[in-house]
């Protein structure tokens, strides 16, 4: 995708148009000084402004986790937006998350940390439909991302592409 801004409504047009199955989406940052959280949420918005049912799934730290209202900071109160309860059991295996996620009714948008350090996003990535890496401008090399390629692929996971942000 290679975005140089993110902007929400076009990501879910190329996400769309490139992946057209695709219903669950991943954003996972380059590296560990990068957050993914504030670009799903605008995403979620986006497709739930498109007139879909979206839930939001936060795994920082290892850990999934629903975004509280407050932490939305009004992005729940869209129409069509709601927080997604994943249980640490099923975060366990991918066929596990797999399962709870074709349980949801829409799409899924969830913004987890770095695969390098991140034993759940990459179980994560093997689970979802479309992986998204969030890239900073100028602190991310090539090698880098090939090596991420490598992980969401190894593990049987799309790469959709990449989203380059300051």
């Amino acid at each position: 995708m290679g975005d140089r801004s993110p902007n929400p409504d076009l990501l879910f047009a190329r996400i769309q148009l490139r992946y057209p199955g695709a219903r669950h989406i991943l954003l996972v940052p380059a590296d560990a000084s990068g957050s993914t959280t504030d670009l799903a949420r605008q995403l979620a918005a986006a497709i739930a402004g498109a007139g879909q049912r979206v839930g939001l799934i936060d795994v920082g730290g290892g850990k999934a986790r629903p975004k509280q209202d407050g932490e939305l900071s009004g992005t729940l109160a869209t129409p069509g937006l709601h927080s997604i309860d994943l249980l640490e059991a099923e975060m366990g295996d991918a066929k596990r998350i797999g399962r709870a996620l074709e349980s949801q009714e829409g799409f899924t948008v969830a913004s987890a940390g770095p695969l390098q350090h991140d034993a759940q996003a990459l179980r994560l990535s093997a689970a979802m439909d479309a992986v998204i890496v969030v890239v900073r401008r100028g602190r991310t090399l090539r090698c880098e991302l090939a090596e991420i390629r490598h992980e969401i692929e190894s593990v049987g996971g799309t790469l959709a592409g990449a989203v380059i942000i300051d």
